[in-house]
């Protein structure tokens, strides 16, 4: 492997190469020359080798491996029965080494890609199957692509959990306000620019998508309160000419009313006026037949809208009685008809007129400008 990234990328810093751990398992003694397993081990990988054809080989190999950062770990063989008794192989040896190769382990520095990027489990499982392919498929000049693929795919995990929940923000400002730290987050992970340069533009393309519809929305928004507004106003106008036509309807009832009782009250009266006018008639007819009657003195002169009956003094009543000029007053018979209580039965059983209770019980006039005084006579 450490040949074939060489060939293939030969201008690729050694920094980012996997470390190289080396675990030796066995019952092995420490060779002659006093070196110890751990020497000879590292001697064997970078030194050059007596093999010709391997010359290149140890020297690509001490390239991205150097001495210094060798780990060689050496675990004792034991006797499988240990293993079945579980207190004794917490005191063994093989325990006790087994520990100690688990805290080099977590000591050892992160794994990673050709291009810096942190390289987890499941990116070394998908770099095994891409060589694995690679290699079964005899295609070595693919194999620069398989670091390509994994540093991409590496990127996406990064894009997926750094840069795709920009674009669950609900607005514009918030996104952008984002962006910065979303891209130098990514950028820790992903080491591809051009995946760097594409997801940046996403996201810009995407916050401008965002700024139209947020731009839009409020538009709507607007146009919605606006229209919300109108129709208020449109209601409040029509609940306002309702009331009017209410009130202009009910006026007009009131004033058909009014007229309505005042035509009604002007028939009573008329009827009223033709009623006396025939009682006169006839009593002057019958008193006429008589000797000396009241319409022997009097000549009428005129009878008032309600009860008054106008008159003027003859000559036979200006020599008998000293009576002269015009005068006025009621036929108490006519005003028991309209008013009884207004009327009394005096001695010797004539009618007899309460002036007073009856100038109480009128309240239309024929003329405003007049009243009734308790004896019946019309003054201004």
């Amino acid at each position: 492997m450490s040949r074939l990234s060489d060939q293939i990328f030969p201008n690729i810093t050694i920094e980012n190469f996997p470390k190289l751990q080396v675990v030796i398992r066995g019952a092995l003694g420490d060779p002659d020359g006093g070196k110890t397993i751990e020497d000879y081990t590292k001697d064997c990988i970078v030194e050059e080798s007596f093999q010709e054809s391997m010359k290149e080989e140890r020297k690509a190999i001490a390239k991205h491996f150097p001495r210094n950062q060798i780990i060689v770990s050496q675990i004792p063989q034991v006797e499988r029965d240990l293993f079945k008794d579980f207190d004794k192989l917490r005191k063994s040896d093989y325990w006790q080494e087994m520990r100690r190769l688990v805290e080099k382990l977590k000591k050892f520095p992160i794994k990673k890609t050709l291009g810096g990027s942190p390289m987890d489990g499941q990116g070394l499982v998908e770099l095994a199957w891409y060589l694995k392919d690679t290699m079964n498929a005899d295609s070595w000049l693919d194999f620069g692509n398989v670091y390509t693929a994994l540093e991409k795919n590496i990127c996406k995990r990064s894009r997926v959990k750094l840069i795709e929940p920009l674009f669950a923000l609900p607005t514009a400002d918030e996104i952008e306000t984002r962006i910065e730290d979303a891209l130098r987050n990514f950028a820790m992970d992903c080491e591809l620019q051009t995946e760097i340069s594409a997801v940046h533009k996403d996201l810009q393309h995407f916050a401008g998508e965002k700024r139209k519809a947020d731009e839009l929305e409020l538009k709507v928004k607007e146009a919605e309160s606006q229209r919300k507004a109108v129709e208020k106003k449109s209601e409040e106008q029509k609940q306002n000419f309702q009331y009017q036509m209410s009130a202009k309807t009910m006026e007009i009832e009131r004033v058909k009313r009014e007229k309505e009782e005042a035509e009604l009250k002007e028939k009573n009266l008329k009827q009223l006026h033709q009623e006396q006018m025939k009682t006169i008639a006839l009593l002057k007819e019958e008193l006429s037949k008589k000797s000396s009657g009241f319409l022997d003195f009097i000549a009428p002169v005129g009878l008032g809208l309600a009860l008054g009956v106008c008159w003027e003094w003859n000559e036979v009543a200006k020599q008998k009685f000293g009576l002269s000029g015009k005068d006025c007053g009621v036929i108490a018979q006519e005003v028991k008809k309209l008013y009884p209580h207004a009327v009394t039965t005096a001695i010797k059983g004539y009618l007899t007129v309460r002036y007073d209770m009856l100038n109480k019980m009128i309240y239309n006039f024929p003329d405003k400008n007049h009243h009734l005084d308790y004896n019946m006579n019309w003054t201004k």
